[in-house]
């Protein structure tokens, strides 16, 4: 697993150096020229516990909110709560949460189900109750866990 976690940051760095990936536009909701749009199935609902826990362990923040199944996870979060981000041609990379940015040398590291994410915020769609929980950890500690 450790090893696929650190191919996967080196290829995401060869790519970065490639000059591949650059930033399409950075928004922050609610409130945006680009109001988040939730669809999803009519009468079912999932629920969703977000939290935002700082490079010191304490929980910053923690909402628990209803969805309709089938809603896109960051489409969510944008509508519930004040999002910063940067969407780049990959997906949407959070920069801050409510105002709240990691630290320097810190990056805000994705959580689903008490598990390190393999895909971006963007990527999931909420079909049953989520634990969604972001951390501020250390850059130089990414994939070592």
């Amino acid at each position: 697993m450790k090893k696929l976690v650190c191919f996967l940051f080196f290829a995401l760095l060869l790519f970065v150096s490639s000059g591949c990936l650059f930033p399409v536009t950075t928004e922050k909701s609610p409130g945006s020229s680009n109001e988040p749009v939730i669809t999803g199935v009519p009468g079912e609902t999932a629920v969703v516990s977000f939290s935002y826990v700082g490079e010191d362990g304490q929980i910053i923040l923690e909402e628990e909110f209803e969805v309709s199944k089938g809603t896109n996870a960051f489409e969510a979060m944008r509508h519930e709560m004040n999002v910063d981000y940067t969407q780049y041609a990959f997906g949407s990379m959070v920069n801050s949460i409510e105002g709240v940015s990691a630290p320097e040398g810190y990056y805000l590291a994705l959580y689903v189900n008490g598990e390190y994410a393999m895909k971006g915020i963007s990527d999931y769609i909420i079909d049953e109750d989520i634990s969604i929980e972001w951390k501020a950890e250390k850059i130089e500690d990414f994939g070592l866990e």
